[in-house]
């Protein structure tokens, strides 16, 4: 059927029809992406008019706040042209500006719509496009990276590595041909490849938190975390090198995986045994949220108040510590890395980027909550 003989209903019935309302992407972005795909086929042409966003909402059947959020973003890449009076006009087709990948997997694809808009706000005011691959673990197995980003004419890329040969094989030959692109994200290939890499300043994050807890008086600081490189010297014991403490504060946990895996983790069990082993502690620092949930419910019942007789502080971000305000931890911004991410791979593609600047590491952000306290009575040691 000619695009130009569906109606203004046909077409929206069956973007409804494809919104995805049990995935955990937010339903503004779902909208943002599918209208521009409609844009890109034609399926609405420029100087369309849309209906109205209270008739459109309905016809979608989203809240009218939504759909503006969706709308706003198109807007601000000058894909739609809003006007209070006269409403809202399909601008021009998507533009032919050079295009930037960006590669990440598919299991993380809730996490990264932040990333993502974020990202298409940094580039869009440089004259960049940029085009969203969701990949699966086989991805570096099964496709050729050189001619993937050749076949979608793409002038630079953002990759989320995985730990595979394949992958690591691949990202050396895009290096051997000169390919502009940066990674983000886990800290693979750090050594064996030379183009950057932008990530979270794990090291500092963990530093900062100790440093903060001993600032408040604390010299008895637990770690109860799923990392064992925090045990390294790039953590709690290159801390406490000068300074005593007790093995059994620090326990490495056995757990691993997205929160929703949580469930058959015992945490409750492990935070009262970890509790009862060191009554000693003042403080306990931890990198599964869930598990400082766990602390704080079997401190209250063994007596203690958090945070007067025990401060509880999270260092790693996750939706069940972004549900409450009271746990002081740390926080990686979206928006701080994405940006960073673009800035790098700008420079890059500009070619002001030093080869032996090879690493750029993002700052965690601070949060304040009601989960830590000065030290009672703190202790020499």
């Amino acid at each position: 059927m000619d695009t130009k003989s569906i109606s203004k209903e046909v077409k929206f019935h069956r973007l409804k029809d494809s919104i995805d309302r049990g995935n955990p992407i937010p339903l503004y972005y779902q909208l943002e992406q599918k209208i521009r795909g409609m844009i890109e086929q034609n399926i609405l042409e420029d100087g369309e008019r849309l209906p109205s966003d209270m008739d459109l909402s309905s016809m979608l059947g989203v809240n009218h706040l939504t759909l503006k959020k969706a709308l706003g973003l198109l807007a601000k890449e000058n894909i739609v042209e809003r006007s209070p009076r006269a409403g809202t006009f399909i601008r021009r087709k998507i533009s032919h500006n050079p295009t930037i990948g960006f590669f990440y997997f598919a299991e993380a694809e809730a996490f990264m719509a932040k990333w993502t808009e974020y990202m298409q706000r940094y580039i869009a005011p440089h004259g960049y496009d940029l085009k969203v691959v969701a990949f699966n673990s086989d991805f570096y197995d099964r496709v050729n990276l050189v001619d993937e980003v050749s076949r979608k004419q793409l002038a630079g890329a953002i990759f989320v590595a995985l730990g595979s040969d394949n992958c690591l094989k691949q990202l050396r030959e895009l290096e051997r041909r000169n390919f502009p692109h940066v990674r983000m994200g886990n800290k693979y290939f750090c050594e064996e490849l030379e183009f950057p890499l932008v990530r979270s300043n794990d090291r500092q994050r963990i530093k900062d938190a100790l440093e903060y807890l001993w600032n408040m008086g604390h010299r008895r600081i637990g770690l109860a975390c799923a990392k064992e490189k925090w045990e390294t010297d790039e953590g709690y014991l290159e801390f406490y090198r000068n300074r005593r403490f007790e093995k059994r504060w620090l326990m490495i946990l056995n757990f691993s995986g997205p929160p929703e895996l949580y469930a058959g983790f015992p945490g409750a069990n492990l935070a009262r045994g970890y509790l009862e082993s060191n009554p000693d502690i003042t403080a306990v620092v931890t990198d599964v949220s869930p598990f400082s949930r766990d602390i704080l419910t079997q401190a209250r019942c063994m007596g203690k108040n958090a945070p007067d007789d025990l401060s509880i502080m999270s260092i790693n971000e996750s939706p069940v510590s972004q549900e409450s305000r009271f746990f002081t931890g740390m926080k990686l911004s979206p928006r701080a890395e994405a940006e960073k991410t673009c800035e790098i791979l700008l420079k890059v593609l500009q070619g002001k980027w030093n080869k032996e600047d090879r690493l750029v590491l993002v700052d965690y952000d601070f949060l304040e909550g009601e989960s830590v306290a000065p030290a009672r009575k703190p202790v020499r040691v």
